[in-house]
């Protein structure tokens, strides 16, 4: 007994009171460090058990992925690099892809999104039955709500006929202008018009303000929630439209709308 043999000591051979003092507050300072270590420890379990179930999590669950992507990752990434993601897409697209190649610029922002960070685009699995779509389709002039980058706009430029263009409407200011750095490089503005704003003001205004009397292929790849009430406004304001959302793009996705009479 640890304790019983120290105070034998103290009284038997007559040890300082000031030196077992000392030698009983290193027996509690030990435990008590021994004590704190074992609640770290266990801290430290529970911790990357809940880091574990999150990365489970991450893999089985695609709002947990979202969650993650969209959320925390990228706003550790923003913070650390100073710059957002959309930036450091289009920085990585001027960095490699070849300027005036608008494949070798989706290609490349591809590669970025399969392989450093998941971002709101098409992608190339999608992206070829909207190529497919669009070029039967053959529109003369084709509208797009939801620029984001600039991948689909670039995509849906680039099989477009001689003479044809596209509209393409995004709301946010720095995707706007991601957008449109993206495009030019892409060597596709003649073709492309941006518009900057949200969807419910500028479809009423296609035909006075941009003198667009008819739209024969619109591409819906922005909010979820704006596609029913946008697609009434289109049916209001255009004629005829060959509509395509990217929610799981297949022909079932595909909206015939017959001529309506404005």
């Amino acid at each position: 007994m640890v304790g019983h043999g120290l105070f034998s000591l103290i009284f038997t051979k007559r040890i300082p009171l000031s030196c077992a003092t000392l030698t009983l507050g290193c027996f509690s300072l030990s435990f008590q460090m021994l004590e704190s270590s074992s609640v770290l420890l266990f801290i430290v379990f529970v911790l990357l058990f809940i880091l574990l179930l999150f990365v489970v999590l991450i893999r089985k669950n695609g709002t947990a992925a979202l969650i993650w992507n969209e959320i925390i990752r990228e706003k550790i990434t923003n913070f650390i690099m100073n710059q957002s993601k959309e930036q450091r897409i289009l920085n990585f697209v001027l960095q490699n892809a070849v300027r005036g190649d608008p494949c070798s610029v989706l290609d490349t922002i591809d590669q970025y999104c399969s392989q450093k960070e998941w971002a709101m685009n098409v992608g190339n699995e999608k992206g070829l039955i909207l190529d497919k779509t669009v070029e039967e389709a053959n529109p003369s002039v084709a509208l797009e709500l939801g620029t984001y980058c600039g991948y689909s706009a670039v995509r849906i430029a680039r099989v477009l006929k001689a003479g044809a263009h596209l509209l393409t409407v995004e709301f946010n200011p720095e995707f706007a202008a991601i957008a449109k750095q993206m495009i030019e490089f892409a060597g596709v503005q003649d073709k492309v018009k941006l518009l900057e704003g949200p969807s419910e003001e500028i479809i009423p205004q296609l035909k006075k303000k941009y003198e667009v009397d008819t739209v024969d292929f619109v591409f819906l790849d922005h909010w979820k929630d704006r596609y029913t009430p946008d697609t009434i406004l289109l049916q209001v304001s255009l004629r005829s439209v060959c509509m395509v959302t990217n929610q799981n793009t297949s022909p079932k996705n595909i909206l015939i709308l017959g001529a309506g009479e404005t």
